[in-house]
């Protein structure tokens, strides 16, 4: 069994915090069957001086199990994708390795099943130029105001001028304006907030925030810590529909 990697001298360059792809194929160069039975990305141990892992994995990594993944052939490919989320700033991160378990087709004993390791690539992980981050209540009554804040950090060295808009969404009324144009000095944070009242109960997603950076062109309007909020019935209120 072989397998294809990117090459663990090359030092990709990544920011965190934002997804990394990665595609693992494993190729079957015997000329017997050969039983695949795991193919996972083993995350790189803790450092101790830091809090946190240099990364998680996401994807088809399973627990091992000793039933067979696939039955390979000569030139036979497997594909997995994982999604790997870089948490450490720094040069030359280790993520972990691909491993791979695998066996010869005629044999059923899994004590001669075979190990197969792969380093990943070393990264180098920087911190965003623009770092958004939300904050709301853990639940809501309909009817009751409250605040749903947007803290926009600018890790440049120059400041920074953004565009700020909450789209609207049916589960809540806003008040107040919409758009708003903010200047943050650098290596400062502004946060800006937007008084929410829920009008429906139930379990609603809280409204996007986009935010356009307008120096360098940067558009964020993908909500990584989006969540969903739950909206308890207020039998007091004007408007209280059930979702």
């Amino acid at each position: 069994a072989a397998s294809e990697t990117a090459d663990h001298g090359s030092r990709i360059m990544v920011t965190l915090h934002e997804p990394l792809m990665l595609q693992v194929i494993v190729r079957c160069k015997s000329t017997h069957p050969v039983d695949l039975v795991s193919a996972d990305v083993i995350p790189a141990d803790r450092d101790p001086a830091h809090s946190q892992p240099a990364c998680c994995v996401r994807g088809t990594t399973a627990p091992y199990s000793p039933a067979v993944l696939r039955t390979m052939y000569m030139n036979d490919r497997y594909n997995a994708c994982y999604e790997l989320d870089v948490l450490q700033p720094g040069a030359g991160i280790s993520l972990g390795h691909v491993r791979l378990l695998w066996r010869r087709g005629s044999t059923a004993n899994a004590e001669e099943l075979n190990e197969t390791v792969i380093p990943l690539p070393l990264v180098q992980a920087e911190e965003p130029l623009v770092s958004v981050s939300y904050l709301a209540p853990a639940e809501a009554k309909v009817g009751e105001p409250f605040g749903f804040c947007c803290d926009i950090q600018n890790n440049t060295e120059h400041v920074q001028e953004f565009d700020v808009h909450a789209v609207a969404v049916d589960a809540f009324l806003m008040a107040g304006p919409r758009r708003a144009t903010i200047r943050v000095p650098p290596g400062l944070s502004r946060t800006v907030e937007t008084r929410l009242v829920a009008v429906l109960s139930g379990t609603h997603m809280l409204p996007r925030v986009e935010v356009h950076a307008k120096r360098f062109g940067l558009h964020i309007s993908e909500v990584k810590e989006r969540v969903s909020l739950f909206v308890r019935p207020n039998p007091h209120a004007a408007v209280d529909a059930a979702a």
